[in-house]
C-alpha cells in the first residue's frame, strides 16, 4: 500500500491539490488504503476532464473570433470604398493617335467606384484589345484604387483605296482606321488584286471590312507585309506596292520601279536594290525598272 501511495503521488506531483490530499490522508494514519488511491485517480480524471473542456472553449473561442473579424475584413474591403477605383490611366498612345482612350476604358469594363480586388486585370486587357487600333494591352492594378492600361497601338504602314476613301492597314493587313483621304499619311498605297470598286482611282479594294477587320486580299497582304520587312532607311519612301503579272512591284519615291516577284527575302532584295539603283544614278542610266527578285542576278530594263 505504501509502494502505491508513492507511485501515484510520484505522477501527480505537478497538482497541488492532489499531492496534498496525498499528504493529510498519510499524515492521517500514516497508510493509504484502496478507496483513497481510487479517490485519488478520480480526482484525477476529473481535473484531466476540466482541462480538456476548457481547451475545447478556447478553441471555440478563437474559431468565432476568427470568423468575426474575417468578416469585419471583407465588409472593409468590400462594402466600403476604401479599394475603390479612383484614376484610370492609359499609356502608350502617340499624340494625334486614331485610338480613343476613352474607348479603350469602356472596352476594358473598367469604371470609377469599382471596386479594385473584383477588377480582372485578364479580362480588362481582353477587352481593351478589342478596339481597332489596338494591337495588344495589359492592365496593372495599383492599390489602393489605380487602374492602369498599357496598351501597344497598330502601327499603319499602308493604305489601300475603299469605297469613299482609304483604309490605313498595319503590318498584318489588319485595318486601323478608314479615311476620307490620306493627306498628311506618309504610307504607301498599296493596290489589291480583287474586282474594281468606286473607290478614288478606280482601284481594287474588295475584301475590306471596318476598323479591326482582315484585309481579305491574299496578294494584298503580301505586298503589306513585304513593305513591312523593308528596313527602315534602306530605300527612299515606298509610293505604292502591288502585283503585276505576279510579281511584287514597288514605286519609290526618285527611282525606277524595283520589281521583287516573291515577298518573301525583302532584307536581301533590299540591299540588291540599293546598290543597283546607286549604280543607275551614278552612270546616269534611265531605266523603266530594276528587277531584283533573284537576287544573285539582279537585272534592268533601260528606258526605250
Amino acid at each position: 500500500t505504501r509502494q502505491i501511495t508513492a507511485e501515484v503521488a510520484a505522477s501527480l506531483r505537478h497538482r497541488p491539490g492532489i499531492d496534498r490530499a496525498v499528504r493529510d490522508a498519510s499524515s492521517r494514519d500514516g497508510e493509504v488504503t484502496g478507496t483513497d488511491v481510487h479517490r485519488r485517480i478520480a480526482a484525477r480524471r476529473a481535473e484531466v476532464a476540466a482541462d480538456e473542456a476548457f481547451v475545447r472553449r478556447s478553441r471555440a473561442l478563437r474559431v468565432v473570433l476568427g470568423v468575426v473579424v474575417a468578416a469585419a475584413i471583407a465588409a472593409l474591403l468590400f462594402l466600403t470604398p476604401v479599394l475603390s477605383v479612383r484614376e484610370i490611366e492609359v499609356v502608350g498612345l502617340d499624340a494625334g493617335s486614331a485610338v480613343d482612350a476613352d474607348a479603350i476604358v469602356h472596352s476594358a469594363g473598367v469604371h470609377r467606384g469599382d471596386n479594385l480586388l473584383l477588377v480582372s486585370s485578364t479580362v480588362a486587357a481582353g477587352g481593351a484589345e478589342t478596339v481597332p487600333g489596338v494591337e495588344s494591352a495589359t492592365v496593372h492594378k495599383t492599390f489602393p484604387g489605380k487602374v492602369r492600361i498599357e496598351v501597344v497601338p497598330r502601327v499603319v504602314v499602308a493604305a489601300t483605296p475603299v469605297p469613299g476613301g482609304f483604309a490605313l492597314l498595319d503590318a498584318s493587313a489588319t485595318v486601323v482606321e478608314v479615311r476620307s483621304s490620306i493627306d498628311g499619311v506618309e504610307v504607301p498605297v498599296v493596290r489589291g488584286t480583287g474586282p474594281a470598286t468606286d473607290a478614288p482611282d478606280g482601284s481594287a479594294g474588295s475584301g475590306l471590312g471596318g476598323p479591326g477587320s482582315l484585309w481579305g486580299d491574299g496578294l494584298g497582304r503580301q505586298a503589306v507585309a513585304a513593305i513591312a520587312a523593308l528596313p527602315p532607311g534602306v530605300l527612299p519612301r515606298v509610293l505604292e506596292a502591288g502585283y503585276d503579272a505576279g510579281a511584287l512591284t514597288m514605286t519609290f519615291a526618285g527611282t525606277p520601279k524595283v520589281v521583287f516577284g516573291t515577298s518573301d527575302d525583302m532584307a536581301k532584295k533590299a540591299d540588291v536594290a540599293v546598290r543597283v539603283l546607286a549604280d543607275i544614278r551614278a552612270r546616269g542610266v534611265a531605266v523603266e525598272y530594276v528587277d531584283v527578285s533573284s537576287p544573285v542576278v539582279p537585272t534592268i530594263r533601260p528606258r526605250s
